[in-house]
């Protein structure tokens, strides 16, 4: 399996927040690690001595996760091929009803959400971010500039047991990259971005997802 791919950091500029978003409160377990597979499997060991070890348990490559209706067993491969795929558990997120767990892959990587009501699986580009009102999450991911892993921003719509991807926003990785979102209300999301990421004199273009009679819109947010 190929060493490489960086955990996003949330890099958007904006007021200090009275609680730290789920998932910068995770890489703070990493302290001097680089964010990587080496600091998901660091998390997944704290989480272990946690509360949050009630929700899963491993036994060397299979990984169990609890849900209401079942356990839902992933297994470890690792055959130096393309279908290589390594599970660490990352957290619980109650307000989503939500397990998520980091997919290291033979090139790349990608987050897998599992509904703990129904134990259904859903490949996500990026960490969660649940919305205010608990309806929604927002995830991304930048190709970066060896093209590993997909380009754009997803809207997930969650609703009981179920989740589908409402809204995608996936331009040419050349054109501009998503570097962390944030919701700042429960129909519009903030995204901060890159103008030509590949270029050294790429320049900050953000951009600002809406909801407005049920139909979503992408503008720029300058």
């Amino acid at each position: 399996m190929r060493p490489l791919l960086l955990l996003p950091l949330a890099l958007l500029a904006g007021p200090a927040q009275a609680e730290a978003p789920a998932y910068q409160k995770l890489l703070a377990h990493c302290q001097n690690q680089q964010p990587s597979f080496d600091c998901a499997k660091t998390i997944e060991r704290i989480q272990a001595k946690s509360a949050i070890s009630l929700r899963f348990s491993r036994a060397g490559p299979l990984l169990s996760i609890r849900t209401a209706q079942k356990t839902v067993r992933l297994r470890d491969r690792n055959n130096e091929s393309d279908q290589d795929v390594s599970y660490i558990y990352l957290t619980y997120l109650a307000d989503a009803r939500l397990h998520v767990l980091y997919a290291h892959l033979w090139e790349g990587s990608s987050y897998l959400a599992i509904d703990h009501i129904t134990g259904r699986q859903y490949p996500m580009l990026g960490f969660p971010a649940v919305s205010p009102d608990h309806k929604r999450a927002v995830t991304f991911s930048a190709a970066g500039e060896a093209r590993y892993g997909a380009n754009g921003v997803e809207v997930w719509e969650l609703r009981k047991g179920r989740a589908r991807v409402e809204y995608t926003y996936g331009p040419d990785a050349s054109d501009w990259s998503p570097v962390d979102v944030r919701w700042s209300g429960p129909a519009t999301v903030k995204v901060a971005g890159r103008c030509n990421p590949d270029l050294l004199e790429a320049k900050s273009c953000p951009k600002r997802l809406e909801l407005k009679a049920g139909i979503w819109s992408v503008v720029n947010d300058d």
